[in-house]
């Protein structure tokens, strides 16, 4: 499940909201500095006013079981969270499972960001 933390940098004020997407690696959207940073292979950091949209996109999955003496293959659905920037560059946020709850946490995170969300799914 997509864990996302809501922190106010100073008391009631939403400049101060940061929002925390931790899944394998961490990513930090920061209002009250206009920035974002994340680390997903690589070390990214940039504006915020450069996201232009979310996109939410259905993927198939599949993976074996290399277990001694197995072979078998399961097929799954993941679902993924891209920043579109204006640029037209894709950025990796998150990946996982829970199509109800990365719908929930993407409709919240574009509100935050004001920006549309690219439902795809």
């Amino acid at each position: 499940m997509l864990g996302v933390l809501v922190v106010i940098g100073r008391p009631f004020s939403w400049e101060g909201l940061k929002f925390w997407l931790r899944i394998k690696s961490s990513c930090i959207f920061d209002k009250s500095t206009g920035r974002y940073s994340q680390h997903i292979g690589e070390y990214v950091i940039g504006r915020l006013d450069e996201i232009y949209a979310l996109q939410l996109i259905r993927e198939g999955m599949r993976s074996s079981d290399s277990g001694v003496g197995s072979s078998s293959k399961t097929s799954f659905i993941s679902y993924e969270l891209n920043l579109v920037l204006a640029s037209g560059k894709r950025v990796p946020v998150i990946d996982h499972s829970a199509r109800d709850q990365i719908q929930k946490d993407a409709d919240t995170f574009a509100r935050f960001l004001d920006v549309p969300l690219w439902d795809n799914i």
